[in-house]
């Protein structure tokens, strides 16, 4: 895809969580425990406190091995459709950042990166089903073995779709993950708000109103 040529960028990447999707750990947690008759706090530790979720996103466990590890902690086997529905059912999009990004769309090559497993990425289309509607590709973390703001996660990324890191937007609402992409060589945004969002991608060329 060409982009437009007032564009300074031939990529733009978006995280997915509280920039296109509201995520609600807590809910997730609740939901996950509800359908393995555990508990909020257990479910906490056997995902999270346990560092399963983070080996995950850095790539050490694959989904079958993320799954054992949880079913491991909480001591009750957790199956794909299980977890995915609790995400899942954690997720809301935000529609306003999602009218931004589709007036964009049609004018740059988008794709999602987040802080993941391999396991978000295979079920993405039940999780976030909008990006498949923006033909959006997620990437995930543990493609690139490890975890945003490492620097290897946005150079691997640039390389596998075979764009100079100068010709590449991040957007992300942590302020650590923009900056990482910005020390990484791309041109990172900080999400704070649809507003500033919009004009960030004016600044780069981009037609977002």
């Amino acid at each position: 895809m060409a982009a437009p040529e007032s564009a300074t960028v031939d990529l733009l990447i978006l995280d997915i969580n509280d920039v296109v999707y509201r995520y609600d750990t807590d809910r997730r947690v609740a939901l996950l425990a509800a359908t393995t008759a555990t508990t909020p706090a257990e479910v906490y530790s056997a995902v999270f406190a346990s560092g399963v979720e983070a080996a995950s996103d850095a790539g050490r466990l694959d989904p079958d091995e993320y799954l054992a590890a949880i079913g491991e902690h909480l001591g009750v086997a957790v199956d794909r459709a299980t977890w995915t529905a609790s995400l899942a059912g954690a997720v809301t999009p935000i529609d306003e950042s999602l009218a931004v990004v589709r007036r964009v769309r049609p004018h740059v090559d988008t794709v999602g990166l987040s802080n993941n497993g391999l396991l978000v990425k295979e079920q993405a289309p039940l999780i976030y089903p909008a990006l498949g509607e923006l033909d959006i590709e997620l990437f995930v973390s543990a493609e690139f073995g490890g975890s945003k703001p490492d620097a290897q996660v946005y150079l691997g990324l640039c390389d596998e779709l075979g764009v100079m890191p100068a010709r590449a937007a991040f957007v992300d609402d942590r302020p650590a993950n923009a900056h990482g992409a910005t020390d990484a060589g791309l041109i990172g945004h900080h999400f704070t708000g649809i507003e500033r969002f919009a004009e960030f991608l004016r600044s780069i060329g981009l037609p977002a109103a």
